[in-house]
């Protein structure tokens, strides 16, 4: 198991359920999008391996344009697909 990878993985809960507080409490006044991404090429994650695995101009580009259609998302079709055939793997 990677050090940190609990931090990381906490903060992601935190960032999904604030969001649902907010959408639910600012629903009238502004629009909230949570991204939860697979892996995304970054400074922090350099050279991600996987057949998933996707440079962060096009995860940045496929993540603004939902917007305004889902509250919830991945970000990018290849996490969409990743998150679905994960769930039913073992876990």
């Amino acid at each position: 198991m990677h050090k940190g990878l609990s931090i990381y993985s906490a903060t992601k809960c935190f960032n999904l359920r604030f969001s649902e507080i907010l959408e639910k409490e600012y629903k009238d006044q502004i629009d909230v999008h949570c991204v939860l991404p697979a892996s995304v090429d970054t400074n922090l994650n350099k050279d991600p391996s996987g057949l998933f695995a996707i440079d962060s101009n096009s995860f940045a580009k496929q993540s603004l344009s939902k917007v305004g259609y889902e509250s919830t998302s991945n970000g990018h079709w290849k996490h969409c697909t990743q998150v679905y055939f994960s769930k039913w793997g073992p876990t």
